[in-house]
């Protein structure tokens, strides 16, 4: 299966000068650098995660996380209102 991605002008750009000088089709570095990206992520988020439990297994108190407060539809914002 495959599906349409809209990539910046400038990025596919690199993207397929890259993929030409490895004489490789520009979706192959694509998917590639993609599987890339999620696995160093993957990583990231793991460690993290580690790191949090390794704090909470010691007793160390967590600063809340910042949160924005979620958007409303109009709608929604005056029927809220009205109670």
């Amino acid at each position: 299966m495959s599906i349409v991605v809209r990539l910046p002008e400038q990025l596919y750009q690199r993207a397929r000068r890259f993929a030409e000088l490895q004489g490789r089709p520009t979706t192959e570095v694509l998917a590639e650098a993609w599987e890339r990206y999620e696995r160093d992520q993957a990583r990231a988020l793991a460690d993290d995660l580690e790191a949090t439990a390794q704090a909470l297994r010691e007793g160390a108190e967590l600063a809340e996380p910042e949160t924005k407060p979620k958007r409303r539809s109009a709608p929604r914002v005056r029927a809220a209102a009205r109670g």
